[in-house]
């Protein structure tokens, strides 16, 4: 496992790793990624995904998690939309609205911010929301255990320690990825 180096800023935070998370490293964490403009292609149901807000044609911009529930019988099928900066902060994206009227479902979101907001860690949140979700029954997923499952990840503004808990999470998945140097 890598060893996290921390050094203090003024605000007393250190300074967290600077390696975004890639497609290439969520593919070796065995999850699904795609672009905002891969919808209709590439959506898997029942099954976490993480999405990148950006489209094909651009270098990426944000990762958040989307899960396509349709396995539910008696309730409209559903999509769960984590975003790391939360719904206040980043709302749901026109295109995965669009995606979700053209069939019928009902996007529910987070509403409150798990990332700072001048950090580049959605890729690290994205993964572990998607490790939450995929650990549920997709019988028994609903919004409310949606939202149970996102307040496991952690309550209330981040601190220091609930981010260094979600790298290291990711760091002890991915083994020997050296997150401190760029790809």
């Amino acid at each position: 496992m890598v060893e996290l180096v921390e050094k203090e800023s003024k605000d007393g935070f250190s300074d967290f790793p600077s390696r975004l998370i890639n497609s290439i490293d969520i593919e070796k964490l065995g999850l699904d990624s795609l672009m905002i403009d891969e919808l209709d292609e590439k959506a898997k149901y029942n099954k976490a995904q993480i999405l990148n807000l950006d489209t094909t044609k651009g270098g990426g911009t944000h990762w958040v998690t989307i899960y396509i529930n349709n396995s539910v019988k008696r309730w409209l099928p559903f999509i769960l939309y984590y975003d790391p900066l939360g719904n206040s902060v980043s709302p749901v994206p026109p295109l995965l609205k669009k995606f979700a009227e053209e069939r019928g479902y009902n996007i529910h979101a987070n509403k409150y911010r798990h990332q700072y907001i001048n950090s580049n860690l959605c890729g690290y949140f994205a993964v572990m929301g998607a490790d939450a979700l995929n650990e549920i029954n997709p019988e028994k997923l609903r919004p409310k255990v949606f939202s149970n499952t996102l307040y496991k990840i952690h309550r209330g503004t981040p601190t220091k320690d609930d981010v260094l808990r979600v790298i290291k999470h990711i760091i002890d998945r991915l083994g020997s990825i050296d997150i401190t140097k760029p790809y």
